[in-house]
């Protein structure tokens, strides 16, 4: 598989477009490594510790936030217009 090139300065929203893309390529080759029936156990259990620590890496993150969700991102810079901030 070849590696993509690293694009530089691009913004939030084609950064998180970018993210979600290779998420779906992602999933899409381990469903297709299940369905022709070529996944050895060995990735199996990669793809498994991969979910476990993602599932517990954002229940931390939920726990710790008091229950009051996840939300990293300041939106109130993402609403202003490039011209206020600072």
């Amino acid at each position: 598989m070849k590696a993509r090139k690293r694009r530089k300065n691009l913004s939030f929203p084609g950064m998180m477009t970018e993210l979600m893309l290779a998420s779906w390529e992602t999933i899409a080759r381990c469903n297709l490594l299940m369905a022709q029936n070529t996944c050895s156990p060995a990735e199996y259990r990669r793809m498994i510790a991969q979910k476990t620590e993602a599932a517990a890496a954002s229940g931390l993150k939920f726990i710790s936030s008091g229950g009051r969700g996840v939300n990293d991102v300041d939106n109130g810079a993402l609403a202003r217009p490039r011209s206020r901030q600072r």
